[in-house]
């Protein structure tokens, strides 16, 4: 059974509990201030890195990282177990309406990503319709505490099992189709989990005002940086980071730092240095954003762009749990810090990197890098351009959205 390739990405979690009361949040003291995260021993690496460089040979930065050692074999696993399950019964009870729903809303979320993911592998010839089938029904959602959610999702399931059963040109408009069956899920873990804000213009803008605070924290490192000779740029940039004052500082770099041209002899250093940040078990109000550069930067550059790719989306989930749960905790700490709510949501309702994405001719990694990190793509003569369609942020790149189309990548 080939896939529908309508698939639009799902993100649940863009924006999330915040009792406003109509008025917007302020983004005075939203930065934690964390200790900044020793990064000595990837300088002293670097260090050695250019001092073993021959003319014509190339040497292993000797930073091993957990995408470097994955073995590729992982992208093309499916999803047939509880593994990725998140376990905080300290929160089940709290008063924190947040920390009382956060293991349903994980949870949910990874489940309906998960079986979705497994869905696409018939769709490039990955794994057979049968093998997905025993793969979703192992999967027992006895995890789900709320018992409507836990009906929903033994419905979604069910409806999945069903579709895969079924010869695509045999589907009827009553059958509808594995997206419409992701909504309607998503929809039963929506309305237990979330508690909304009261001005969802005024949040958004809260949001944004955030953005602009974290880029506008580390302009000076990231000139110098920009401005340095391109053999020094590295270690400029590698510097900087361990001399920030504190984590925010050190998220703030690293993201303007991914979002600049020519990174191709950079790309590992990113990894490694995100890596590095998100183990660290500190929080930031851009910690989703560290952990989405990570994960497509890393797809992009060690597994590949295509549809055909191995996609480890078990190894990037592991990394989003320990982020969501670093988020939780401060949260149980600061349970007013609507930010800290907005970052642990959009850890959550991330969709994965899904094969039959936003992007016409390959996995939606290239999505993400697209709308992500969009200075990537351009150079300083060609910003004005506007060649291609443009998405919500003002990314250039082209849908798959409305066209069945032929399937590329």
């Amino acid at each position: 059974m080939s896939m529908k390739k309508n698939f639009l990405l799902v993100v649940l979690a863009a924006v999330v509990l915040a009792a406003c009361n109509g008025n917007r949040p302020s983004v005075d003291g939203v930065l934690n201030n964390e200790e900044p995260v020793d990064l000595s021993d990837v300088v002293k690496a670097y260090e050695k890195w250019v001092a073993i460089q021959v003319e014509g040979d190339y040497a292993s930065m000797d930073l091993p990282t957990e995408l470097e050692d994955c073995d590729e074999s992982l992208g093309y696993e499916l999803f047939e177990d509880t593994l990725f399950v998140v376990r905080v019964p300290e929160y089940r009870n709290s008063q924190q309406p947040f920390l009382r729903g956060a293991e349903d809303l994980y949870n949910g979320c990874a489940l309906a990503f998960n079986l979705l993911s497994n869905t696409e592998m018939p769709g490039r010839e990955l794994a057979e319709e049968a093998d997905v089938v025993k793969s979703i029904q192992k999967i027992d959602v006895s995890f789900i505490n709320n018992g409507e959610v836990r009906k929903e999702a033994q419905r979604y399931k069910d409806n999945l099992i069903k579709l895969l059963q079924l010869p695509e040109d045999e589907w009827t408009e009553e059958d509808g189709n594995y997206m419409d069956y992701v909504v309607s899920f998503s929809e039963a873990v929506e309305k237990h989990a979330y508690k909304f804000y009261t001005n969802e213009e005024a949040f958004v803008d809260s949001l944004d005002s955030v953005m602009e605070v974290i880029q506008e924290l580390t302009q000076e490192p990231f000139v110098e940086y920009t401005k340095a000779d391109e053999d020094k740029r590295l270690e400029v940039i590698l510097r900087n980071l361990n001399r920030c004052k504190n984590f925010d500082e050190q998220c703030s770099l690293l993201l303007n730092w991914a979002n600049t041209p020519d990174l191709a002899d950079e790309n590992e250093w990113i990894i490694v240095v995100a890596e590095r940040l998100m183990k660290s078990g500190k929080y930031s109000p851009v910690l989703h954003k560290v952990w989405l550069v990570w994960r497509c930067v890393g797809q992009t550059y060690y597994f590949g762009s295509s549809r055909d790719s191995a996609i480890p989306n078990k190894l990037y989930n592991e990394m989003r749990k320990r982020c969501f749960l670093t988020c939780l905790k401060y949260i149980e700490a600061h349970p007013d810090d609507v930010f800290a709510m907005n970052c642990a949501a959009a850890l959550a309702g991330r969709a994965n990197t899904l094969r039959f994405g936003r992007f016409s001719f390959g996995n939606d990694a290239v999505a993400d890098v697209y709308s992500l990190l969009p200075g990537r793509l351009r150079g300083d003569d060609d910003e004005d351009e506007e060649d291609g369609d443009e998405d919500e942020d003002g990314d250039e790149y082209e849908y798959d959205e409305e066209e069945e189309g032929t399937d590329n990548g």
